[in-house]
């Protein structure tokens, strides 16, 4: 169970769906810090990935540098 991408982490936030927040230190830090309190708001993690090594510039590549472990699936 994950989201991917700002708009869909974002949507499940709303639910209290997430469990970890995975976000790209190339992410703005204004919107970095906004996921992370969201998240630790309730009860999650949030973890900046090195977007200068390889798999951190794939993941950045891939989910825009935004992606979401869930606690409870959201459709």
């Amino acid at each position: 169970m994950v989201a991917y991408g700002s708009d869909d982490v974002e949507r499940v936030l709303e639910f209290g769906a997430v469990e970890s927040v995975l976000i790209g230190s190339t992410v703005p830090r204004d919107q970095r810090e906004k996921l992370e309190a969201a998240v630790e708001q309730q009860g999650g993690d949030g973890y900046v990935v090195a977007s200068d090594t390889e798999r951190g510039s794939q993941f950045v590549t891939a989910f825009s540098g935004v992606g979401a472990l869930l606690r409870f699936p959201v459709k």
